[in-house]
């Protein structure tokens, strides 16, 4: 009898009946509460509700007590990767590839922590390469390949990798909404606002629009995309969050008007970010992201004390902190703000022990052995600096700052 309930409640979740996959699945889990198949269905009855917290314990308690179950590791890598976990994600990701190499939705899953990942953009090539040989028709493979082109600065094979993801899969809202992202960031709007008014003609999910309203704030709301602005917040019945005057204190509304912040920042426009995180510090003042928003802001203002301060604080409470947009992590900025503060105070021995744990944290970003380097030759160890070098280059050969370093600790030939 066991049995059948625990194969209904998973017949249940698939077939999106919620509410009764949950009623059968409880109570199992009652008696049995490591019960593997109702773990997964409650799994995917959170997955549904968009409740991705308890998504990431009922999949973390399966993949725990089983870790030779493909789906709990992938439901896992699902839950965390929505939650920004990016390590954690890519981990259970790469377990479930363990078990199943030639899944490509666990692939997708993996090659998409990666990429938000610094410095680990070969690996996801490497995955994406993989799934294209398994899968050459599927398009959502080639989303994180995109978003870790533009991680690395190589715009033009971001908006190709976005453009193939279309061409093989031009049904995907998600797809079409990746490609205006891309066209966004290089300015493109004509394109951009083509490509969204394509994901809103095959998906009117709140999910998509959401993620279309955040690109379009991350954009500034530029003329060009007023309308189409306009036109996704009425269907989400959200406020204009471009009217700071207006209080904002919903969570949803908070991480979109961080990501507003978020676009003057790429526009280099201080005065406009200064204004925004006022506004956030103004409703929220405590909330993680607006503070290390508000770090940025201080730093830029050569006010370095109260970036140190701010730094300090959100690191006391605990990391990671994560960002509400895929291509940022807080957890590294919170760790920027730290050191290049203590290194514009000249308080070099907290600078280089404060890298000590940036490094631990972030192995993968060049910018911390870089820093690392140039306080060492400002105290002259010069070979200590060259070793930092040397590793922030291996991260980055194109690094300018570690490159123009190195050309400092070159010794001048004797003629």
């Amino acid at each position: 009898m066991a049995t059948d309930a625990r194969q209904q409640a998973m017949m249940l979740a698939g077939l999106g009946k919620l509410d009764e996959a949950e009623n059968v699945a409880a109570r199992v889990l009652a008696g049995e509460p490591d019960d593997l198949h109702c773990l997964l269905a409650m799994a995917l009855v959170h997955q549904g509700r968009n409740d991705v917290g308890a998504m990431a314990e009922s999949a973390g308690r399966a993949a725990a007590n089983n870790p030779d179950v493909f789906a709990a590791h992938y439901l896992l890598g699902v839950a965390l990767l929505q939650q920004a976990r990016h390590a954690e994600a890519a981990a259970a990701a790469e377990r479930a590839v363990a078990l199943d190499p030639n899944q490509v939705v666990a692939l997708n899953i993996l090659a998409t922590a990666l990429a938000s990942m610094p410095g680990r953009h070969p690996d996801v090539m490497r995955v994406v390469e993989h799934a294209a040989q398994i899968a050459p028709d599927a398009g959502a493979i080639w989303l994180p390949a995109s978003l870790s082109y533009l991680n690395v600065g190589r715009v033009d094979d971001a908006v190709a990798a976005a453009e193939r993801a279309v061409e093989l899969d031009p049904g995907t809202g998600t797809h079409h909404l990746h490609l205006g992202a891309v066209y966004l960031r290089v300015r493109r709007y004509d394109e951009a606002i083509a490509r969204f008014r394509a994901a809103l003609a095959t998906d009117q999910a709140p999910l998509l629009l959401t993620a279309l309203e955040l690109n379009l704030l991350e954009a500034t709301v530029p003329d060009e995309v007023r309308d189409l602005y306009e036109q996704v917040r009425s269907a989400l019945r959200h406020p204009d969050l471009t009217d700071l005057e207006l209080p904002v204190t919903d969570p949803t509304l908070v991480m979109l008007r961080c990501a507003y912040a978020r676009g003057f920042m790429t526009a280099c426009d201080h005065d406009a970010v200064a204004r925004t995180v006022g506004a956030l510090l103004r409703d929220t003042p405590d909330h993680p992201t607006v503070r290390v928003l508000a770090a940025h802001v201080a730093e830029h203002d050569g006010d370095y004390d109260s970036a140190l301060r701010l730094a300090e604080g959100l690191l006391a409470a605990g990391l990671p902190i994560e960002s509400p947009l895929p291509t940022a992590d807080d957890g590294a900025a919170v760790h920027h703000v730290r050191t290049h503060s203590y290194q514009q105070l000249g308080r070099y021995p907290q600078a280089l022990g404060a890298l000590e744990e940036a490094m631990a944290a972030y192995p993968g970003v060049a910018e911390f052995p870089c820093r690392r380097a140039e306080i060492l030759a400002e105290l002259d160890r010069a070979d200590e600096a060259r070793a930092a070098l040397a590793r922030a280059l291996e991260l980055d050969p194109d690094h300018t700052a570690a490159k123009a370093l190195v050309e400092r600790l070159t010794p001048t030939p004797r003629r």
